[in-house]
């Protein structure tokens, strides 16, 4: 009986695995083309699908070359609660700035990991709100089918996850800031947060210091303390 030779076997494997991989690229380039297009009668029928293929894995942030650029310095401070661990005294901190250090050091040491620390102190604070580009799909899908799941709720549900997450992810930051500010000498018992967001100038007034625009503060209640790993 007559068998194929070896090598036939192989190349059917090869042309198999090459036609599979060009097939997911293909799908993967054109989820990508639809996540970052304008909104358009394709990606609003199937943007549920197309999101949830995106996010959070392959999501993209195109602000670098956005007409709209983020506008917005945004810091972090913390307050703090102790007790001394050799008198026992109880004692409150002074309001403390986290993140400028982090964005100084950044400055020095680009390549460093001190970029992820420094985006999870900006999500902390923008974490709840929805992107405006994402907003705008929601807004036309809505316009057009207004029995869609979304735009029955499901909106909302996200974004209480969403704001759910920052307000955690402020908690847990806020603890390993003051761990390693205070932690070998004191027993902290709670922590306070507040964001501060400032608007910076536009590109049109360019010439005016960051410094001039208007600062919006918001601030937590104190908060329980969480062992939290620290940083160096």
């Amino acid at each position: 009986m007559a068998h194929s030779p070896p090598q036939d076997h192989r190349r059917w494997i090869v042309a198999a695995v090459v036609s599979g991989l060009a097939c997911l690229l293909l799908f993967h380039f054109t989820m990508v083309l639809l996540y970052n297009s304008r909104p358009n009668p394709i990606k609003l029928r199937h943007y549920r699908f197309i999101a949830a293929y995106m996010t959070p894995v392959f999501a993209q942030d195109w602000h670098l070359f956005s007409p709209n650029p983020i506008a917005f310095d945004v810091i972090l401070l913390i307050k703090t609660r102790l007790r001394d661990r050799t008198t026992g005294r109880l004692h409150e901190t002074e309001w403390v700035d986290i993140t400028t250090p982090i964005i100084r050091q950044l400055h020095r040491r680009r390549l460093s990991s001190l970029g992820s620390l420094a985006h999870i102190h900006v999500y902390t604070v923008f974490g709840e709100r929805i992107p405006p580009a994402e907003a705008e799909v929601y807004r036309l899908l809505c316009a057009r089918v207004e029995t869609h799941p979304i735009c029955q709720g499901e909106l909302t549900a996200s974004m209480k996850r969403s704001a759910a997450l920052a307000a955690r992810l402020r908690a847990r930051v806020a603890s390993a800031h003051a761990s390693k500010l205070y932690g070998r000498s004191s027993e902290i018992l709670e922590i306070k947060v507040r964001t501060m967001t400032r608007r910076v100038p536009r590109f049109s007034e360019r010439r005016r210091p960051d410094r001039t625009g208007p600062i919006v503060y918001l601030e937590t209640e104190w908060l329980p303390y969480e062992p939290t790993a620290t940083f160096s």
